[in-house]
């Protein structure tokens, strides 16, 4: 399928990360997996790992200038885009996150109606 992709699409040849996500999910699903805990592998919005739609939690727990050259240079911005991984309807459980990441994440949980948790330390 890659390599249909490949010769077909030049635009949309898929990265080793969206690939080995793919197989992860396959997998999943061949095992019957009951229940998996997924990594977002950079940031949350446009991320791989972001197209389970059987979700039953979403967990940030931290927002930091890490891949800002992809999630943007701003708190905000990075939160905005980790947030893109809330559902609807899906409770929502916040590590530690620094003041300017928190009004993203509420704004992003409030539209979804995801119940927003923070852990407390």
């Amino acid at each position: 399928m890659i390599d249909e992709t490949e010769q077909t699409e030049q635009t949309l040849i898929p990265t080793e990360f969206e690939v080995i996500t793919a197989l992860m999910y396959e997998y999943f699903a061949e095992q019957r997996v009951d229940v998996a805990v997924v990594e977002a592998g950079i940031g949350g919005r446009s991320d791989s790992t972001n197209v389970a739609d059987q979700a039953i939690l979403t967990m940030i727990t931290t927002i930091g200038k890490d891949h800002m050259n992809l999630l943007g240079q701003h708190l905000e911005t990075i939160a905005a885009n980790k947030a893109g991984m809330i559902r609807p309807n899906v409770p929502t459980v916040c590590g530690q996150l620094p003041q300017a990441a928190l009004a993203p994440i509420i704004k992003q949980a409030t539209s979804c109606r995801s119940r927003l948790f923070f852990c407390a330390t």
